[in-house]
């Protein structure tokens, strides 16, 4: 760190007073320098000095932050029940402080476990998810920055363990690992081609995927062809009447257009190991089209489930990969950029299934729901992972407050940590005791 020490003159012929300003003026800088290093007068909100994690180690918990500065957290507004924010309590209360009030599953863990540490947490909402990851994977500039010390609202994948640190507790975070699935349109089932056509088993033709050659049309739903030659075939020949003509094969079951929530961890990279359940195999990435923007491109990129739902119902989507929970988060959701507001409530959306296979369970992260820190703040991710793991281990605080968020007993084993069929021995099943039946 540089320091202005003021200007100092040095005069070769001069007196004894200026020739003491060199040495003093030294002296004082290199005195400034070791208060600054030392935090005399720094603001910054974070954590500095910090007492045993009390993971591993001899010591008591107790108090992290030496230096009582707090611990800022980003929010997710838009991801319920784990994290999100709900005007309606500012309007009904006539409160305005309530006004975009962060709430959610993850935020009360992590709020018990801050004051189970003694930390002074303060949760802040982010308006971009990009503050705290971007849409190309990597570190947000708020995170990396330090405006956040703890970004909420995310699910470990071995990519994101690259570049972050979460929980490190057994879980890997505050509720049980998360699957993902294919989301389509109910309606769909209807056609009983198309609906086979979805499992992405291709087999009703015996096209490469990665010769294949597509008709260009606007709503990029044309025909697939196969065995087209070797020269190269221009865009404007990729016409239907020109490549029946010109190619061996017609592709019956085309390619699955496959949308994804940019940035979210279900994503693309995902099929490098998930397995598709109607085969037991990993998925034909040659047959999937990507697709993370929305069918208007001035509308950016695909980024909530409502923009999988609108994507759906247009068609510019055959399939949404998503949390394969998300009829049960979005169940009671309208869909106010779909036609269909009522979309999610009507029974408009569903799971692929067929035949008692389920399209679900994929399994794409590799710990649960919670949030994650820089590298260099490890000392804070385990004062915030001890605290989560002395309330998730109060199983009644713990367990009442899950399922006050998933009250089915079908949600509270899916999502509660140790609550259901997984319960401690000799412990108490919250889930079937206190959650109500059915979905």
């Amino acid at each position: 760190m540089e320091v202005d020490s003021g200007d100092l003159h040095v005069y070769k012929s001069g007196g004894m007073l200026q020739n003491i300003c060199v040495p003093v003026g030294v002296v004082l800088s290199l005195i400034l320098n070791v208060v600054i290093l030392l935090g005399v007068g720094n603001n910054t909100n974070k954590i500095d000095d910090v007492v045993d994690t009390g993971l591993g180690g001899n010591n008591a918990l107790g108090k992290y932050s030496v230096n009582n500065r707090k611990i800022v957290i980003g929010v997710d507004p838009e991801w319920p029940p784990y994290c999100y924010t709900d005007n309606s309590k500012a309007v009904d209360k006539g409160d305005p402080s309530l006004w975009e009030e962060p709430q959610g599953f993850l935020l009360e863990v992590t709020r018990e476990a801050c004051k189970l540490q003694g930390l002074d947490c303060l949760f802040q909402l982010y308006t971009n998810y990009q503050e705290c990851w971007t849409k190309d994977h990597s570190i947000g500039r708020y995170l990396e920055n330090g405006v956040y010390d703890m970004c909420l609202c995310w699910t470990v994948t071995p990519q994101r363990t690259r570049r972050i640190l979460f929980p490190n507790n057994d879980a890997r975070g505050f509720t049980k690992k998360p699957t993902a699935g294919f989301l389509v349109m109910a309606k769909k089932k209807d056609d009983a081609k198309e609906w086979k056509r979805l499992k992405a088993v291709f087999d009703g033709d015996t096209c490469n995927g990665s010769t294949m050659v597509q008709v260009l049309q606007a709503d990029d739903r044309g025909a697939w062809y196969d065995d087209c030659g070797d020269e190269k075939i221009e865009d404007k020949d990729r016409t239907d009447d020109i490549l029946k003509g010109k190619c061996g094969k017609t592709c019956a079951d085309g390619k699955i257009r496959i949308g994804f929530i940019k940035g979210w961890a279900t994503n693309d990279q995902t099929f490098n190991w998930i397995k598709n359940k109607y085969t037991g195999q990993k998925f034909d990435m040659t047959r999937i089209v990507v697709v993370d923007e929305q069918a208007t491109k001035s509308e950016g990129h695909i980024s909530t489930y409502n923009h999988i739902a609108q994507e759906l119902e247009s068609g510019h989507i055959d399939v949404g990969f998503v949390y394969d929970n998300v009829l049960l988060e979005m169940g009671n959701q309208a869909c106010d950029i779909c036609k269909g507001h009522d979309l999610w409530t009507s029974g408009g959306l569903a799971i692929h299934e067929d035949n008692g296979t389920v399209q679900s369970g994929l399994a794409f992260a590799i710990g649960g729901s919670s949030g994650f820190f820089r590298f260099d703040q490890g000392h804070v991710r385990d004062a915030i992972t001890a605290g989560a793991v002395k309330y998730i281990a109060d199983k009644e605080k713990y367990c009442t407050k899950c399922l006050q968020y998933w009250p089915s007993e079908q949600e509270c084993n899916i999502f509660c940590i140790g609550c259901g069929t997984d319960k401690p021995s000799g412990g108490t099943n919250y889930c079937s005791d206190k959650g109500s039946k059915g979905r």
